[in-house]
């Protein structure tokens, strides 16, 4: 039976849509599902709607074209959504291994209008809806695509909902030996949101902390550490960013600070070079699905 919250002060806001949405039955641990006509209230109807990760497919990052793809394809591990009449909200939740993931079902009052709101991302455990807020498990910030619309079960028996992706990714690798003495490695992120507002934006700004406990070096020596990064909007926004190498004693082997970094949504901002010694690093920007974009060399 699907969970029904009372969740208050909602925002009723259509965004622009990014990956596709479809409701269909839901999987058991935790998700909806269809409810028995004897059960239906006066005027219920049912709704299908089918998620979709919108990817890019040209190499050329001013004219390339979009295309949609599965969730799977998109090795997105969980989707939540949300419905909201405004006074109560039925949720739902998916992962990567229940049948019919991205396609959800509910049934829903022909005569109201609802607001849906549905992210798809690769955390842990199931994101949480709060006063229009999204939170990530352990405000872990991970990749993630978002849609969100306004409809009405009367005028639509079904939805088809584009999502686009709300993180760009920053991508640290070292082109020389890592030493045998630094023991875990950490990347702090100056004032980014860790949690996503159902208006469009990240919220709770904070100095965010990603920790690398272990560390995995190549053949050569060399290592690499990533995360994902919420970013304001389509367009890229700059961050600081702070990558420090410590011993077991969590004495500072090396530390660069690397200044006004772009942050892009959909998009993989890379650095690369001999970080524990003195040499020039080199950045690229590119997009994932990600296509390239720019490359600047300082």
């Amino acid at each position: 039976m699907t969970d029904r919250k009372v969740i208050t002060g909602l925002a009723i806001t259509a965004l622009t849509a990014g990956m596709i949405a479809v409701l269909t039955s839901c999987s058991a641990d935790g998700g909806g599902t269809d409810r028995a006509p004897e059960y239906q209230a006066k005027g219920d109807t049912t709704i299908t709607l089918s998620f979709n990760q919108m990817t890019t497919e040209s190499m050329d990052a001013r004219t390339r074209g979009l295309t949609r793809g599965s969730l799977s394809n998109a090795k997105m591990e969980r989707l939540d959504v949300w419905i909201s009449d405004g006074t109560t909200t039925q949720d739902f939740h998916q992962t990567k291994t229940d049948e019919g993931f991205g396609t959800v079902t509910a049934t829903l009052n022909k005569t109201k209008t609802y607001t849906l709101y549905a992210i798809a991302h690769k955390a842990s455990a199931a994101c949480t809806l709060t006063e229009g807020v999204i939170a990530y498990p352990e405000d872990k910030v991970r990749e993630s695509a978002w849609y969100t619309t306004t409809f009405s079960p009367g005028t639509a028996s079904s939805l088809n909902c584009a999502m686009n992706r709300i993180t760009g990714k920053f991508s640290l690798a070292t082109t020389d030996v890592v030493p045998e003495e630094v023991d875990h490695f950490r990347l702090t992120i100056a004032q980014t949101g860790i949690r996503f507002a159902v208006t469009g934006a990240p919220t709770e700004v904070t100095d965010r902390i990603v920790d690398y406990t272990t560390i995995s070096r190549d053949n050569s020596g060399a290592s690499s550490f990533a995360t994902n990064i919420l970013a304001a909007s389509d367009d890229a926004t700059n961050f600081d960013i702070t990558a420090t190498a410590y011993d077991e004693d969590n004495n500072i082997i090396q530390q660069r600070t690397f200044a006004d970094v772009p942050i892009r949504n959909g998009y993989i901002t890379k650095y690369s070079g001999a970080f524990f010694i003195d040499s020039g690093m080199t950045m690229s920007f590119t997009a994932s699905d990600w296509v390239e974009y720019d490359e600047t060399s300082y």
